[in-house]
């Protein structure tokens, strides 16, 4: 088997990077198989589920792997969805899933970051949900990033995909409302007691991004 369908075989999880009515959309799918006869990658269904309308379309396809002795990485490489269909799971199981087939069996690296991030170490910049108050760590046009302490009940309220709606505070004087969805939550690296909260806002706010082109230029 080639390199390219090796570094596959050894994954678990991908990421379809998909665009619809020009909103970028990732969906996180199990891998399922790879048939190295047919050059094919079977994927799970994505929910909500990709129409068959989605046939033939090309799109990039992102996994973080750990190729060297570094941290992990994110890494892409284009394909082709070749048809949605059932496929064999094992001998009682038949699933939906999505083949795909690479356009170049070439892997590279890129950020999936579509605007500049700020640090905002030190900025009187908060949100806060449920009258709690959190420390924003790093904030861009496209989300951001918030520090809370690593509770159950922190872990209960800020569950990846939930939407919530939280007040952005900076100063004390400006305050926000925004509708943020939450893409990750994971552990900050030299503190075990803390969590980190990253989220992705979907509200177009247009007082909100004047305070980010403030805070660019600062």
């Amino acid at each position: 088997m080639e390199i390219f369908f090796e570094i596959i075989q050894s994954l678990k999880k991908l990421d379809l990077i998909i665009e619809v009515n020009k909103q970028t959309r990732i969906y996180a799918v199990n891998l399922y198989s790879v048939l190295k006869d047919q050059e094919q990658i079977v994927v799970s269904q994505t929910k909500p589920p990709l129409s068959k309308k989605m046939i033939n379309t090309e799109l990039e396809v992102s996994f973080i792997a750990k190729l060297k002795e570094d941290r992990p990485e994110r890494f892409f490489f284009l394909v082709k969805i070749d048809k949605i269909d059932f496929f064999r799971l094992n001998k009682y199981r038949f699933v939906e899933a999505i083949f795909i087939s690479p356009i170049q069996k070439k892997i590279y690296k890129k950020s999936l970051r579509k605007y500049e991030r700020i640090n905002c170490k030190g900025m009187p910049l908060f949100v806060i949900f449920e009258e709690k108050k959190f420390q924003v760590i790093d904030i861009s046009k496209g989300g951001l990033c918030f520090i809370c302490e690593k509770k159950i009940e922190n872990s209960l309220r800020f569950v990846p995909k939930k939407k919530i709606h939280i007040i952005l505070v900076y100063s004390d004087k400006i305050k926000i409302p925004v509708t943020l969805e939450i893409i990750r939550r994971f552990e900050k690296e030299d503190e075990t007691e803390s969590l980190l909260i990253g989220g992705r806002f979907i509200d177009e706010e247009r007082m909100l991004s004047e305070i980010i082109d403030k805070l660019l230029e600062s």
